[in-house]
């Protein structure tokens, strides 16, 4: 099992590389360098697009240069967003998204919108979901073959409950890896591991609860399949006793 977790870690990694954010443009001192951006029209999808992947990188720039604030202060770097009571943290904050808005025609209101507005980015939720998805249903599929070796044919009752007290608690196992997953695989893209509330995975209940149907289907199917394989390998070997006793 730890073969498939180091393989679906290094997919991890290798997909989440795209999306990683341009270091270039990353910084401690709070200072915005993109300095010859174009105006946007937000009415346009693609200026939105724009806008969110600029208020992306300072949030980052954000956390970064609080963080490095409280080692100037203290000696070494933690939460920069205790440094003066979370003034400096909300200084350089307004600055950032000031120099935005200049750099781009908007007003100091439209970033705050864009930034308070902000979404996970489906497309890197899904580099991040596939491999865990692969993982989970691999244990799922060891899960189900266990109780289905566990059990005999006649003992369907039995197996359905072991299958639906599993299934329930692996879900629940899988929501909690999962978030720490996404957590993982945020880190991983923007090679900081100071996430914070805005770059966190949200654990609202929307969230976990489509998680955990996601892993009930994911149990189920798994189980489906195995206890087709079961049934025909049954069927095979009473075909082949009855060629053995005619």
């Amino acid at each position: 099992m730890a073969q498939y977790w180091s393989v679906s870690l290094g997919l991890l990694i290798c997909l989440s590389l795209p999306a990683c954010l341009p270091r270039g443009r990353l910084n401690v001192t709070c200072e915005w360098t993109e300095r010859d951006g174009a105006a946007l029209d937000l009415r346009e999808s693609s200026d939105r697009q724009h806008l969110n992947q600029d208020v992306d990188i300072a949030i980052e720039v954000i956390v970064r240069s609080a963080d490095a604030e409280h080692g100037r202060r203290y000696g070494y770097n933690a939460h920069g967003g205790y440094v003066e009571g979370g003034r400096f943290r909300d200084e350089c904050r307004e600055k950032v998204f000031t120099a935005i808005a200049d750099v781009h025609g908007l007003t100091l209101e439209q970033v705050r919108n864009a930034s308070a507005t902000r979404t996970r980015d489906w497309r890197i939720t899904s580099i991040a979901a596939v491999p865990f998805a692969a993982l989970y249903y691999l244990g799922t599929v060891m899960l189900c073959r266990m109780w289905t070796a566990r059990f005999s044919p006649d003992e369907q009752r039995q197996r359905f409950v072991a299958f639906a007290i599993t299934s329930v608690a692996a879900s629940i196992a899988g929501v909690q890896l999962g978030v720490l997953w996404f957590n993982v695989a945020e880190m991983i893209r923007i090679v900081n591991d100071h996430l914070g509330q805005a770059r966190a995975f949200p654990t609202s209940s929307p969230y976990l609860i489509a998680m955990f149907l996601a892993g009930l289907l994911l149990y189920w199917f798994a189980a489906l399949r195995q206890h087709g394989r079961r049934s025909s390998t049954v069927v095979t070997a009473d075909e082949h006793l009855l060629r053995l006793n005619s």
